[in-house]
């Protein structure tokens, strides 16, 4: 687990490749100002010729961060994928997103907004009948 959490955090930093993060595990990072962190989920469990969702749920402790996601690009960024729209439940930041049957990998990214960015995530796959998987 700690050497997962190494090599996606050199990965993640040093290239464009997104970082493979496994579903309902926790991930601490920090991002800077007009940076992006990305990354990509394993969906194929999700029963064939049904759809799901994406759910992520952040704690950001300190900055502000927006988040895209794509079923296609692996770099989702603002203008060229779609930005999450989040909502607010207690401290946390909740988004939803659907995802078409079929889709084999899920990729989404965090980008920074204020100078010092800091925040932990968990990322689910839920079922259509919002189970999650995995």
């Amino acid at each position: 687990q700690q050497l997962t959490v190494l090599i996606n955090d050199i990965t993640n930093k040093t290239c464009m490749m997104p970082a493979f993060v496994q579903p309902n595990t926790k991930v601490n990072t920090e991002v800077p100002a007009n940076t992006y962190r990305y990354y990509r989920m394993d969906t194929s469990k999700l029963r064939s010729g049904s759809g799901g969702f994406f759910e992520l749920t952040a704690d950001v402790t300190k900055g502000s961060t927006r988040v895209f996601t794509s079923a296609t690009n692996t770099n989702p960024q603002a203008g060229s994928s779609r930005e999450v729209t989040l909502q607010l439940k207690g401290t946390q930041q909740h988004y939803l997103e659907y995802i078409e049957p079929g889709t084999p990998k899920y990729y989404f990214s965090v980008l920074g907004v204020d100078p010092v960015n800091e925040f932990e995530f968990t990322p689910r796959i839920l079922d259509m009948n919002g189970g999650v998987i995995g």
